[in-house]
């Protein structure tokens, strides 16, 4: 066998090689993938991926993931995650940012559904005619029966949800169970449930406790203001 013979089948051989090898690690990393695991280049080591998965009213938010701007609007499930804390924020023109710190576990989806932006300025909404001083007050009670208020926390179900440096008059549960709308001064603010995103909606004209309710699937906060219904669109 003549030199070009040689050199001829070493670069097959060598172009066989490379093929199949590639092949391998292909099918692997395909394989490894599809069972939830990836390599963190940083450590060089082998993990166990997690995912957050995202859902908020109004839909077709923007999110930004540790300052990185994701190119899809929500809902979004976001895969293949390395175990760790991320920095999200949600975002839409025309209201308040959504902003939270998720860890993400191995083999785990951290679950935020009910995501709700607020408007940075709530519109005025018309009061109907069904609704009174009295059947308001009555209203807000209801709504606020699943909530305790020791001066200035919140409690549900037995955990403390905000604590203020200044006593909060009043609070109703939101209809989605994950958000707290309360009176502190003559703010009327929201909080997640968790005690995240404490966000001011829109000001009284004074600090006289007031009554307040909501409708419309929580689009829509009805509330006394020195003894006139008043309405607006909070998101």
């Amino acid at each position: 066998m003549n030199k070009k013979e040689i050199k001829t089948k070493a670069t097959l051989g060598i172009f066989w090689f490379v093929l199949i090898t590639s092949f391998i690690i292909v099918a692997i990393g395909i394989q490894l993938k599809a069972n939830g695991y990836k390599i963190n280049w940083k450590t060089l080591k082998l993990v166990q991926t997690g995912m957050i998965s995202l859902d908020s009213v109004p839909d077709s938010a923007q999110v930004k993931i540790n300052g990185k701007t994701d190119s899809q609007t929500l809902p979004r499930k976001i895969r293949d995650l390395a175990p760790g804390y991320y920095d999200v924020i949600i975002s839409a023109p025309g209201y308040q940012p959504w902003q939270k710190t998720i860890l993400v576990q191995p083999g785990k989806a951290s679950l935020y559904q009910y995501i709700v932006l607020f408007l940075e300025k709530p519109e005025e909404a018309v009061v109907p005619t069904g609704i009174t001083n009295e059947n308001l007050k009555n209203d807000f009670q209801s709504q606020s029966q699943n909530l305790k208020i020791s001066s200035s926390e919140i409690y549900f179900q037995d955990k403390l949800v905000t604590r203020s440096s200044q006593n909060i008059a009043g609070a109703i549960l939101y209809p989605d169970n994950n958000h707290i709308v309360f009176q502190q001064n003559n703010e009327i603010r929201a909080v997640d449930t968790d005690g995240s995103n404490n966000l001011l909606l829109f000001k009284l004209s004074a600090s006289t406790s007031s009554s307040f309710i909501l409708k419309n699937n929580g689009k829509t906060i009805y509330y006394l203001d020195q003894d006139k219904i008043l309405g607006k669109n909070i998101n």
